[in-house]
């Protein structure tokens, strides 16, 4: 498990999923280090999707979004993850972060959005 001030990320066994919890926003390693976390749980764990809690927060700089783009997500895509899923909730401030997310994201996934974790599960069960 990996807690921080910025993000929650754990495996459940139970769902067999990657779950990150985005508690505020960051930059920097504040931002990337639970990435890399997910990334170890995604190779450790090879039956595994992610969901992706972002309804407390998220939004990053333009570098840790570019960093998303050209190495956490092609990193990803070599693992076992075939669906992710963004818990966006009814945050404004996060859809166009989400947005741009999404477009990478489909590129190697299957990629939902849900208002709740019941209903993220629900989409991946």
């Amino acid at each position: 498990m990996f807690d921080t001030a910025f993000c929650h990320v754990c495996y459940r066994p139970d769902l067999y999923i990657i779950f990150m919890q985005w508690k505020k926003p960051c930059v920097g390693n504040d931002y990337r280090d639970p990435f890399y976390y997910a990334l170890y749980l995604l190779k450790k764990y090879r039956v595994s999707n992610m969901v992706i809690d972002v309804t407390s927060a998220f939004g990053t700089g333009a570098e840790d979004m570019d960093w998303t783009f050209k190495e956490f997500i092609p990193t990803m895509a070599y693992t076992t993850c075939s669906e992710i899923v963004f818990i966006k909730g009814t945050a404004n401030y996060v859809f166009s972060d989400i947005t741009t997310l999404t477009r990478e994201f489909v590129k190697y996934f299957m990629v939902y959005q849900c208002t709740s974790f019941e209903s993220a599960i629900d989409t991946l069960y």
